[in-house]
């Protein structure tokens, strides 16, 4: 069995590999000039928007773990209540980042025009782990802004009984 298959018509050369056992093939046009594209009906506007939202939301969830381990392990903040703050407001764009990206595949990835074999696409695991981080997400954006309405409130507390005992 041979991986790579090249075809070469008049204008261009069409490479395919095999990436696994089901002989599932990705299809990249090399045109002439050896310009390396991505064959045009797999790069549609909304799969584009899909990728861009998603990895927005990853790079943004990242911030937030980095920002948890600066907090807990290395620094130590006299005003905890505005690092909240941020890991709040970082964990909220990502969860609409990322609930936005998986609204729009599963709004737009049924359609006939953007993959091969349609009748054979369907919505599977790695869609639903998306969903339950989007949902996971959520939930930890609105931990973080509870956890730091108490810290606001504690240190508001602090603030007027070290006021009254002057």
């Amino acid at each position: 069995m041979d991986l790579c298959r090249r075809v070469q018509t008049n204008q261009k050369i069409y490479i395919t590999w095999f990436v696994d056992a089901l002989h599932t093939d990705i299809m990249l046009n090399v045109d002439l000039a050896h310009q390396l594209t991505i064959d045009p009906f797999r790069s549609t506007a909304f799969f584009i928007a899909t990728q861009v939202l998603y990895t927005a939301g990853f790079l943004l969830l990242v911030l937030v773990c980095a920002g948890i381990l600066a907090v807990q392990q290395c620094f130590i903040i006299e005003r905890e209540d505005y690092a909240l703050r941020a890991l709040s407001v970082a964990s909220l764009l990502s969860a609409v980042s990322s609930t936005s990206a998986v609204a729009t595949f599963a709004i737009y990835a049924d359609r006939n025009d953007w993959m091969p074999d349609p009748e054979h696409n369907y919505l599977s695991w790695s869609f639903v782990a998306a969903l339950i981080g989007c949902v996971l997400l959520w939930v930890a954006a609105l931990l973080f802004y509870i956890e730091m309405q108490l810290i606001m409130r504690r240190n508001t507390r602090q603030g007027s009984h070290a006021q009254g005992s002057r």
